[in-house]
């Protein structure tokens, strides 16, 4: 057995850090191509938002910074969407694009159903707190990134929250 592949050995289960040194690095998806996958996702979805976007009136300072039930509806309907493909197909567009899904804590199984789908999607929703959604919103970006960047696992925020791991299709 490869030492990036799961072990389970007496003293139990976990992964194991080496096998940076293959193609993709390891099993997990590292910060590049998920910074990528996102991308591609935020293209979908201003693209599917620009007819919304052009009816704002961004020089009218009460739109922008009161509670538009259109943009709650789109928050919502964003996270319920992503929450669906991930559950349904193990990814949203962007993932599934660049070679990606995402798999239960076992870095296995994929899709990993409804609850943890939606719970990784709905951390999006910190961005509704009136009046610190967008400094939320930030602060579990940077984090994200933090954790991609420095866990073994390459979990984000939405993957502990969610209980998941996000990793390359091949080693599925």
């Amino acid at each position: 057995m490869r030492e990036s592949e799961w072990s389970d050995g007496a003293e139990g289960s976990e992964w194991s850090e080496a096998g940076r040194g293959q193609p993709y690095g390891d099993r997990f998806a590292g910060l590049g191509i998920r910074i990528g996958a996102g991308l591609i996702d935020g293209l979908i979805q201003v693209a599917v938002l620009l007819p919304y976007l052009f009816t704002i009136d961004l020089d009218d300072a009460e739109t922008v910074s009161t509670f538009d039930p259109v943009a709650i509806m789109i928050a919502l309907g964003s996270v319920a969407v992503r929450g669906w493909l991930v559950a349904v197909y193990g990814g949203t567009p962007g993932k599934l694009l660049v070679g990606l899904k995402v798999t239960r804590s076992d870095g296995l199984t994929t899709p990993p159903g409804s609850e943890p789908a939606f719970k990784r999607a709905a951390v999006d929703l910190v961005g509704l707190v009136p009046g610190l959604g967008l400094l939320l919103s930030f602060g579990v970006g940077m984090m994200s990134l933090y954790y991609v960047a420095t866990d073994s696992e390459r979990r984000s925020v939405y993957d502990r929250v969610g209980g998941t791991r996000v990793v390359h299709k091949q080693y599925l």
